[in-house]
């Protein structure tokens, strides 16, 4: 599905709150879908229908969406007009890197809240691997 559904708004959004040509919003958010690994993020808390609360379900979507959002935003604040295959073959690697580096290098207060987190949400029947993904980017 890859969130389509929520395209229109989105760009429609970020346009008016940043002064940006629609064309830009779209490219932005394109590039951070990608760099960012959205698609397949998407894909597998959808996967979780009927298996979790759809509460948490909404819980990760958002987490997910706000990744996206905060990566296009700063696509359209530091290469506006980028090329779409250039920017993610630039960034898609080290965007992988930083986020598998994220859970170790939180201080002892970080890591004792993102631990809590990944425990709640595993409570909740939400699988290891999205919980710790969702909890390191809070």
């Amino acid at each position: 599905m890859g969130r389509c559904s929520a395209c229109s708004w989105f760009v429609s959004r970020l346009a008016t709150e940043t002064g940006a040509d629609p064309a830009d919003v779209v490219r932005a958010f394109w590039i951070a879908r990608e760099v960012t690994g959205a698609t397949p993020r998407w894909q597998a808390i959808e996967a979780l229908d009927g298996h979790v609360d759809p509460s948490v379900q909404v819980e990760l979507m958002n987490g997910a969406d706000a990744v996206v959002e905060g990566v296009a935003r700063w696509y359209l604040i530091h290469s506006p007009g980028a090329a779409l295959g250039d920017a993610i073959g630039a960034a898609r690697e080290g965007f992988e890197t930083l986020e598998a580096s994220l859970p170790g290098v939180g201080s002892k207060e970080w890591t004792k809240q993102h631990e809590a987190v990944v425990k709640r949400l595993a409570g909740k029947g939400v699988p290891a691997e999205i919980a710790r993904r969702h909890a390191s980017q809070l």
